[in-house]
């Protein structure tokens, strides 16, 4: 199902009232509000209990940039032009007009930080005349002990190691920045991880202290605020410390029940879960590789995904319940109306899919 996940509380506003506007990456409806009993998200559950429940929004486009620029411009992809990940809004519409920038020409201050356009449909400033202040970016000193995820995301002294030792074979090559990383993700890019390691050890966690410092700051400001915190998780690779991983046993996992093609159905509604083949201990596995779509996976690397995916869905959800502690602390959520919201789902083996990029 790609149904984007919406979430919205408001307590009664003096005055124009705050906005606290939550993206989440690859989120689907998989939580206990939504009626998944097993899964852990008592704080969007939570937030899910303060306001209202959206049971029947649809994404435009289940890929990233499209979706995401078309709910923050109201406009649909045919309209917007955006419907890869390749095209940016502003070549295609220059005069468009997005929420935040709404906001911001109606007296807000606007500010933002983390993924909320996709960083591939805008400028570096994520559609720079959308916000007030410069775009927040997590600097070291958010991250535990300052020491960032290597290769983006690793942080087990395993995984580090490795990683290292292919960051020096692309130094020996030449290559720096980004260019190393692309190097090293072609020999190792694992699908999970987990940690014995504090929430801030990865971005999602560095990146809620930011919001919370941020948060902070706006209440000594009158004026009134839209805040965009956009979390990468439970988006691929399926990182998390492990007190996350802990919540669950594996061998509860529920597997797709039906992971066939759906009878008389077209071979376009498929695809063969490129995204997941990037990642390097995924290729091995596949056992259907010459087909036009399917991955056959065997079932304990699908257990071991949807462990991963309910792990990185249960850490973003304590983030989120950082932002809602503060709030409620602070006075704010008197005066806050909270938007949480995906910008698709994500398929967890049904039809024999993994990941996004289809109308189911």
């Amino acid at each position: 199902m790609t149904m984007p996940v919406h979430i919205v509380a408001q307590s009664a506003p003096s005055g124009r009232p705050n906005v606290l506007f939550i993206a989440v990456d690859d989120l689907k409806p998989e939580m206990g509000a939504y009626g998944n009993d097993l899964i852990r998200t008592p704080n969007m559950d939570r937030l899910a209990g303060m306001g209202t429940l959206f049971l029947e929004n649809h994404c435009q486009q289940a890929v990233s940039a499209p979706s995401r620029v078309s709910l923050l411009t109201g406009k649909r992809p045919d309209y917007t032009e955006v419907w890869d990940l390749n095209t940016l809004m502003r070549d295609r519409r220059p005069d468009i007009l997005t929420l935040p920038r709404h906001f911001r020409e109606n007296g807000y201050r606007t500010l933002g930080t983390g993924k909320i356009f996709d960083f591939r449909s805008v400028d570096w400033q994520q559609d720079e005349v959308s916000w007030s202040d410069p775009y927040l970016r997590v600097t070291d000193q958010y991250f535990h002990d300052r020491r960032r995820p290597l290769l983006y995301w690793y942080q087990n002294p395993e995984n580090r190691a490795i990683a290292e030792k292919y960051l020096e074979k692309a130094a020996d090559e030449g290559l720096t920045g980004n260019e190393a990383i692309r190097y090293a993700h072609r020999y190792f890019k694992p699908s999970v991880e987990s940690a014995d390691v504090p929430d801030n050890a990865y971005h999602d966690g560095a990146m809620t202290l930011l919001a919370l410092e941020t948060l902070a700051e706006l209440a000594r400001d009158d004026q009134p605020f839209f805040f965009a915190v956009g979390y990468h998780l439970p988006h691929l690779p399926f990182v998390a410390p492990q007190k996350y991983w802990d919540l669950y046993d594996r061998e509860e996992m529920p597997l797709a029940p039906f992971q066939e093609p759906a009878k008389n159905s077209p071979d376009i509604a498929y695809h063969n879960s490129g995204e997941l083949r990037s990642y390097t201990d995924i290729p091995p596995l596949a056992s259907f590789s010459d087909q036009p779509y399917g991955i056959g996976l065997p079932e304990y690397k699908q257990k071991e995904l949807i462990h991963g995916y309910y792990a990185a869905t249960s850490y973003m959800d304590a983030q989120v319940g950082k932002l809602l502690d503060y709030l409620e602390e602070s006075g704010l959520i008197d005066n806050t109306v909270i938007v949480l919201w995906g910008d698709h789902g994500w398929h967890l083996g049904d039809h024999d899919l993994w990941c996004k990029h289809t109308n189911f």
